[in-house]
């Protein structure tokens, strides 16, 4: 597994050499900042996660993985066409619906190892394992991003392979024993905690033994 540190334009200060680096941006300023504090310390970043529409302001773009944040989908495939690297691995971050809507754009995508659908309610829930199927067709990773534990599949969600911020939790999640690892922020779905700790015993230890990465994969 490569286990990763994903961080801000705030936390690089206090990176160490020896750290693998993803380096999340927001706009072309971190962009700029990140390269000139890199640069100067002599360290690599090995990735980058950014919205799609930022990387034409990228000067290296040859990162051994690419997290892409799709907030432009009419220019997504030339944003992929233009990744230097054959060898880079690239996942995509899209909402649900989006992904819905334009499913001829995605069928086309060259290159992309990994989707991940991101949700804001359980309105395409009892579409999932459709949206899944087709999209382990096309040998792509499908992921969820933001549906609470307790209403997916534990094994494919993003938020177990990535820390998240966990605040705002209703108290129907006060006795999970995921609480702390899950990103629900009590909209949208409906908790049901869970408290089976044999039947999830391999996910506690994998989060227990990987507690100190951002990134899990």
């Amino acid at each position: 597994m490569l286990n990763k540190k994903v961080v801000n334009i705030k936390e690089i200060s206090n990176l160490k050499k020896s750290e693998r680096i993803v380096i999340k941006v927001n706009n072309s300023k971190d962009i700029l900042e990140a390269d000139k504090f890199f640069s100067k310390n002599n360290m690599r970043i090995r990735g980058i996660r950014a919205k799609n529409s930022l990387l034409n302001n990228i000067k290296d773009s040859s990162f051994n993985y690419f997290s892409l944040i799709v907030d432009d989908i009419n220019n997504l495939k030339k944003t992929i066409k233009q990744i230097k690297s054959d060898k880079s691995f690239i996942e995509i971050i899209v909402p649900v619906n989006i992904f819905i809507e334009n499913k001829n754009i995605f069928n086309e995508l060259p290159r992309i190892q990994r989707i991940i659908l991101e949700f804001k309610d359980n309105s395409s829930l009892n579409i999932l394992d459709e949206l899944f199927s087709e999209i382990i067709s096309k040998r792509l990773y499908p992921l969820t991003k933001g549906i609470p534990f307790c209403n997916g599949q534990i094994k494919h969600m993003y938020e177990l392979f990535n820390k998240v911020k966990t605040n705002n939790k209703p108290k129907e999640c006060n006795d999970c024993i995921l609480n702390s690892n899950c990103s629900f922020d009590n909209n949208g779905f409906t908790p049901k905690k869970i408290t089976d700790k044999k039947k999830h015993k391999d996910i506690l230890k994998f989060l227990n033994e990987n507690e100190d990465f951002t990134n899990r994969f």
